[in-house]
């Protein structure tokens, strides 16, 4: 029952409605009596929430002679409910820039240059960070772990899709004792379509054990602790002077940084010979 009202609040629907929508369900059809009698909610509350209903999609409305009554829509016919709520995030999502625009202008006395410090907690604090991101053109990385492993495929899959229909060129340094440094996964991340502005590189773990990740874009540093034993923070620096000094610092290792076949030549050798020694 609770996953179905947290279902119909994500699509814009209340406790109260996901109630009556369930009692329907049992019934081929119920007059306004019959479903205050199964849900305990007063006539009048209902005539409320059956009108929205019906204006929603979710229910249908029967005509009779002698007395008004209701039909829930089978459950298959609800994804239209879904596609509704995906053109509705799509119309924002292309008016945003607009606004952006506005926002910006009506606050930019109050924000100017000054130097500022954000703290994040928890998945969805780093899912604000991470968002954040994508207002650049640029973004350069330690890396460690993927939004996949903290967020979940269909996070990632989005966050992956914007940075590619955007443009947005990305970069990261990664250290060699990498779970993921395999060569399925370097044919992956060099020849998927989505990673067509990707590029990552890896630096020998015995000079550079990367345990959290590091992220710098426009005049902003990012640092992200999602150990998932420990608690999950971020923190923003916004800062021109400290976010340059981190910009150069990164070039430094990426120019001294291995390519993805060279890291994985250099694994497979250290592996090789460890296994000798055993």
């Amino acid at each position: 029952m609770d996953q179905l009202i947290s279902f119909f609040e994500e699509l814009g629907l209340s406790d109260k409605e996901t109630l009556v929508y369930k009692a329907l369900l049992k019934r081929k059809e119920a007059t306004l009596l019959q479903l205050a009698r199964d849900t305990c909610l007063p006539r009048t509350t209902l005539y409320r929430l059956i009108e929205n209903m019906i204006k929603t999609g979710i229910c249908k409305e029967i005509p009779e002679d002698k007395s008004k009554k209701v039909q829930a829509v089978k459950p298959q016919e609800l994804y239209f409910l879904i596609e509704k709520k995906r053109q509705k995030i799509q119309e924002i999502e292309q008016e945003f820039p607009k606004l952006q625009k506005i926002l910006e202008q009506e606050g930019k006395d109050s924000y100017n240059n000054a130097a500022e410090v954000l703290f994040y907690r928890g998945k969805d604090g780093l899912k604000q960070m991470i968002w954040h991101e994508l207002e650049s053109k640029e973004l350069l990385s330690y890396y460690y772990l993927t939004e996949v492993d903290i967020f979940g495929k269909t996070f990632a899959k989005r966050y992956r899709e914007i940075c590619y229909e955007r443009g947005i060129t990305e970069r990261e340094i990664i250290s060699t004792d990498d779970p993921y440094l395999t060569k399925e996964n370097i044919v992956y991340y060099t020849k998927g379509e989505l990673f067509k502005n990707y590029m990552f590189r890896y630096i020998p773990a015995e000079q550079l054990k990367i345990d959290h990740q590091v992220t710098i874009y426009n005049d902003v540093v990012c640092f992200f602790d999602w150990n998932t034993e420990g608690e999950i923070f971020g923190v923003e620096i916004h800062s021109k002077a400290i976010a340059s000094l981190q910009k150069q610092i990164f070039e430094i290792l990426w120019s001294i940084s291995l390519k993805p076949e060279e890291a994985l030549k250099m694994k497979v050798s250290s592996n090789n010979a460890h296994q000798k020694v055993v």
